[in-house]
């Protein structure tokens, strides 16, 4: 089928899908399912397309003397009888040939995008977009594929190394949307950076979209809590040269990982689909929502429910599981407990109902003089596949930003 994506032409691949409509009518629900009229390039064939739209959404007959009657004008009878005389390709064909119109409908507006609205409404079209005929299997489907697919599965599951979380997760994996809350000053960066190095010291390939702080200030980070370095220390360029010498070792073994920084300060879900798509990636990291792009004139509600739901579809779209910090509501500091839950993340609503897991960071030490300054709860509160409510107390150097299981 590759060589049907190189060789056919934008007008004889509409042709052959307004074929195809003609001829079986077994493809009507696959093709009026995936396609619109602005995806035709030929007004003509938007025509034709559209009234044999109407046709089947009204249970008529798609008849291509219909067809002509209704559009009434000579230019489209022509075109309507050249199409009769081609060869209708395969209906098995079918889907491919939609997929190929919808990419480079797609791909031309790609090229023309001027404004955030331009792209989030390709962001909508794209989601949007699919090609029926998948949705409904038999409970047995792939039964006959067990071995190979448990074998992926194994190969492609990325632990944390906090011990409970892996033991009551089990592991992330490709589609999985991952949500971790926090206040202000708890530690939910320090977290992701700690997971994305455990990531990446599994073999995995990591994309860590900051939209807070510039590649250096990451890159300084990730090296002084693999080297054990104090951050404000470096900051303040207080290393002696045995630190320094550290430091430098530290640079070197991130060439080691396979680990990329996106510091895109613009970044929407399409964006990010773009940056990723095609590129390899085992696990995305979004620092964090709340700074992302897109639904400008939308109320606040709404466009982080647009937002958490496309990053939902990116993650399930592209195969690869996303962990998305998010903020919580101030208020919780008003509660003699200061634990969160799940109404405490602002906008929780839709967030709550996008992601397969909800975990939320709590030191109890912000607010209490009595516990321990470097401990950190790690808290499950949402668990799509086993248990939640379950916390694992973490321990926390707040010099270098390390984080691991007591």
């Amino acid at each position: 089928m590759n060589s049907l994506a190189e060789n056919i032409g934008q007008n004889e691949l509409e042709r052959a899908i307004l074929s195809m409509i003609f001829a079986n009518s077994k493809n009507h629900p696959i093709i009026f399912d995936s396609l619109k009229e602005m995806h035709f390039r030929s007004k003509i064939h938007s025509d034709i397309f559209s009234t044999c739209k109407h046709l089947f959404e009204s249970g008529e007959e798609i008849n291509p003397v219909l067809v002509v009657q209704f559009l009434n004008n000579s230019q489209t009878k022509s075109e309507v009888n050249d199409i009769l005389l081609d060869d209708a390709p395969l209906s098995v064909q079918c889907k491919r040939y939609c997929e190929l119109l919808f990419q480079n409908w797609f791909s031309e507006q790609v090229k023309s995008i001027k404004t955030i609205k331009d792209f989030e409404f390709l962001e909508q079209e794209k989601q949007g977009f699919s090609v029926s005929g998948d949705s409904l299997k038999h409970i047995s489907f792939g039964a006959n594929d067990f071995e190979k697919r448990y074998q992926e599965n194994q190969e492609s599951m990325i632990g944390t190394f906090f011990y409970k979380i892996d033991e009551y997760v089990g592991s992330f994996r490709g589609g999985d949307y991952i949500v971790l809350g926090a206040t202000t000053r708890t530690g939910k960066t320090s977290i992701a950076l700690n997971i994305s190095a455990n990531v990446c010291m599994q073999g995995k390939k990591v994309l860590f979209c900051s939209l807070e702080m510039p590649h250096e200030q990451l890159q300084n980070r990730f090296v002084c809590l693999t080297q054990g370095l104090n951050g404000q220390k470096y900051r303040a360029c207080g290393f002696d040269l045995v630190e320094i010498e550290r430091f430098k070792e530290g640079l070197n073994g991130l060439k080691e990982w396979d680990l990329h920084i996106l510091t895109d300060y613009f970044l929407t879900p399409e964006k990010l689909r773009v940056y990723a798509k095609g590129k390899g990636f085992d696990f995305i990291v979004v620092d964090y929502l709340g700074l992302m792009s897109g639904g400008a004139n939308k109320s606040s509600y709404e466009r982080v429910t647009a937002l958490s739901r496309n990053l939902k579809c990116i993650a399930t779209e592209l195969n690869i599981p996303i962990f998305v910090l998010v903020q919580l509501n101030r208020s919780l500091n008003e509660r003699q407990d200061k634990r969160p839950i799940l109404s405490d993340i602002r906008e929780s609503g839709a967030i709550e109902q996008d992601a397969d897991y909800v975990l939320f960071c709590h030191r109890e030490s912000l607010y209490s003089n009595n516990a321990p300054k470097n401990e950190l709860e790690l808290i499950i509160a949402k668990n799509r596949h086993g248990a939640s409510n379950v916390i694992e107390k973490l321990q926390f150097d707040l010099e270098t930003q390390r984080i691991k299981s007591l």
